[in-house]
């Protein structure tokens, strides 16, 4: 036979240009990619879905964020202890008590070499704010003299919203109250500039060949698999060492995640399965960091018997929540509070706790009395799939109530929430801001990620007091904790199950690589080492 008379030696050489070859080898399945080079390798990362959109105007989502933090930046950002930080803006003015910002841009260019003007900030949050652009965070530029009338269609005139180029290199907003977060709210894409002569050349296919204004310009989008990212050379502030190529890859099963991780083909995991933590804990290859999010459980309070309340405080004291968590692994916190651990505003002693007694006695004297079935509705992954089944166990033990449960993908999940949601869902909120007004906004009368059909008109007001007083007062506190009450206990409109745990699997030769409590990544001081 051949193989009798191939040498030691020959095997070996074979061997090894097979493994490479593997390695390095595009993957339809996994989204693999040999971006970069031996000097400058790619830092390679998993993404668990497919961003649902990079539109700066249409992000809602952490993942989307995260590809977003790469490619783009605004007027300004956080710094690593979460106070604001000059970006675009040179300088920034808060004028007439509050009530205007003025920023002064630096001189900064697009990837393509053409210079940012106040112009296309004031087009981004014009396009952001039309009616016709179905964007999920506009509300939080609703402080904006005019915006929610001309967002809601009362006004038809955009100039007379309170968005204005002073000249190409000043911006000045003019605010309907004083609000002392609203520059928060401008690092968020709803914030970032837009450049009208690319979206409207290239209509929906714009954001995957947007001009960039943060460190990488998207270079490749495979759907499904990966996007690749390279140096924005035209960016002032990219930092000598940090990798010049990144390649985000698309991979939805966790255990497939981890085996790629573990033979040396992806940097860094932002979701893992539970029972590999600890293994992966011993290697050194476990971080955590903060994280502002809250995964809940809602109701379509317009499907019954789910607008009475006395059926939704059932379902909420018969969810055991640290039996969730543990089954999960223990790394997330129990939770009853909508505002998430590490977000000023936190209050563990409020919302609704785990008894089962009234439970039953309040199922017994609601409108779901007697009834046998409900669907609940979740999108696809482990993860979700084993809450729900202990909430589908909880129910039925405590209340009687079979619960039909129904997965979606992402993409296909959000699309169904916003139409038609399941009569019970499944879903998290990670804050935008570093405060707590723009996790209890989620809930406002007429908010589009309110899926619930719950409006109170107390709850709004409340809103409206908490965007004026100054954070991080006693007052403030007091009047965040009446919204809460009024959401979690006197309408039990959500019903929070845990706040997230954050922990990435990164690689030993990956340094630097740390993550905001909203999920953004600050890819300037990552370092890949060999």
């Amino acid at each position: 036979m051949v193989t009798k008379i191939i040498t030691f030696k020959v095997k070996l050489a074979i061997a090894l240009l097979v493994v490479a070859v593997i390695l390095l080898w595009p993957h339809k399945g996994t989204g693999l990619s040999c971006v970069g080079s031996a000097a400058r390798p790619a830092l390679r990362m998993q993404l668990p879905y497919e961003p649902a959109t990079l539109d700066f105007s249409l992000a809602e989502d952490g993942v989307s964020f995260r590809v977003l933090s790469a490619v783009m930046t605004g007027l300004v950002s956080y710094d690593r202890d979460y106070h604001i930080k000059m970006e675009i803006a040179e300088k920034m003015e808060k004028l007439e008590g509050g009530r205007k910002y003025r920023f002064t841009l630096r001189p900064w260019k697009w990837s393509d070499g053409k210079p940012v003007t106040a112009d296309d900030f004031v087009y981004g949050m014009h396009r952001t704010l039309d009616p016709a652009t179905n964007s999920k965070l506009a509300d939080l530029l609703f402080f904006v003299k005019g915006a929610r009338d001309f967002k809601r269609g009362r006004l038809k005139d955009f100039s007379r919203v309170g968005i204005e180029a002073v000249s190409d290199d000043v911006l000045e907003f003019t605010l309907d109250i004083p609000v002392s977060f609203f520059p928060h709210v401008l690092t968020l894409p709803v914030g970032y500039p837009q450049r009208a002569d690319i979206i409207t050349k290239l209509g929906p296919s714009w954001p995957e060949h947007m001009a960039s204004t943060g460190p990488y310009m998207i270079s490749r989008w495979l759907h499904d698999q990966r996007i690749e990212v390279e140096q924005n050379l035209s960016y002032p502030n990219f930092e000598a060492g940090a990798p010049e190529h990144a390649v985000f890859q698309i991979i939805p099963e966790e255990a497939t995640a981890v085996n790629l991780f573990e033979n040396g083909r992806i940097d860094v995991l932002f979701k893992v399965p539970s029972f590999d933590i600890e293994r992966l804990r011993k290697r050194g290859a476990v971080h955590e960091f903060p994280y502002f999010a809250t995964y809940y459980i809602a109701f379509d309070q317009r499907q019954a018997p789910w607008g009475d309340q006395k059926a939704r405080l059932a379902v909420a004291q018969a969810i055991n929540r640290k039996l969730i968590v543990d089954a999960m692994g223990g790394t997330e916190y129990v939770a009853s509070s909508w505002i998430p651990r590490g977000l000023p505003g936190f209050n563990a002693a409020i919302g609704v706790k785990h008894d089962p007694a009234r439970a039953r006695d309040n199922w017994l004297k609601s409108k779901g009395a007697g009834m046998r079935k409900t669907l609940l509705g979740f999108d696809t992954s482990f993860r979700n799939q084993t809450a729900v089944e202990r909430i589908q166990a909880d129910l039925k033990e405590y209340l009687g109530l079979g619960v039909e449960l129904r997965n979606r993908d992402w993409k296909a999940y959000l699309h169904e929430l916003a139409t038609k949601p399941a009569p019970m869902y499944r879903f998290g909120w990670l804050s935008p801001l570093v405060d707590a007004y723009s996790n209890l906004v989620v809930f406002e009368s007429g908010n589009l990620n309110n899926y619930t059909g719950w409006a109170n008109k107390n709850y709004d007001e409340l809103l409206r007091k908490i965007a004026v007083v100054e954070p991080g007062t006693p007052e403030r506190q007091r009047l965040i904790d009446r919204a809460q009450h009024i959401l979690l206990e006197e309408a039990v409109t959500v019903i929070p199950i845990f706040h997230y745990a954050q922990i990435l699997i990164i690689d030993q030769k990956i340094k630097g690589f740390w993550v905001n409590g909203m999920g953004m990544v600050d890819y300037m001081k990552v370092r890949i080492q060999y």
